[in-house]
């Protein structure tokens, strides 16, 4: 196969390697997938860097992994050094850097961090409003868990206007 012609660390090998993590996420061999991401990110941190997108794409994938697992303390860590490389190498308002952003903001709300997950909707919110438009399905899904954010913190008035801005929106787009 192309490990015995790349070798276990060559390129090709690596983005291969990258490749079937997303293949046993599919199957829902979720353990495996882990196993395979956390080998992924090693090797793409050697072969490609640590700021290469395959590398960061191995990372999130390994962070999503481990939600699903339940394994949150596992998946907060890496998913906030994802979130910080995109932002540095793609820009705040990147589709990759937003993405990493509300995959984080779950991660809070998973670990019942609630006012964490309600400061990162907002920012959210703000982003992309402005970058994808307030009527965006994006935008108007991260309204609706930052409605859910500001029940679970006991700000019932701006849960209610929150919630309505994003089932209007809703109405409007879907």
């Amino acid at each position: 196969g192309i490990t015995a012609v790349q070798g276990p660390d060559g390129k090709v090998t690596v983005h291969i390697l990258v490749d079937r993590i997303y293949v046993l996420q599919v199957s829902g061999d979720l353990e495996q997938a882990a196993a395979v991401a956390r080998d992924a990110c090693t090797r793409c941190e050697k072969v490609l860097g640590p700021d290469a997108e395959e590398t960061l794409t191995a990372q999130s994938d390994l962070s999503s992994i481990e939600f699903w697992l339940g394994n949150l303390a596992a998946a907060e860590p890496v998913n906030v050094k994802v979130m910080e490389a995109f932002k540095r190498l793609k820009g705040p308002e990147n589709p990759y850097t937003l993405t990493s952003m509300a995959n984080l903001a779950a991660v809070y709300w998973a670990e019942d961090k609630t006012q964490k997950a309600e400061e990162m909707d907002v920012n959210l919110v703000s982003i992309r409003s402005r970058v994808l438009g307030p009527m965006h399905p994006d935008t108007l899904r991260t309204m609706n868990s930052l409605g859910a954010a500001y029940r679970e913190n006991g700000n019932l008035a701006l849960a209610e206007q929150t919630d309505r801005q994003s089932y209007e929106g809703r109405l409007k787009v879907l």
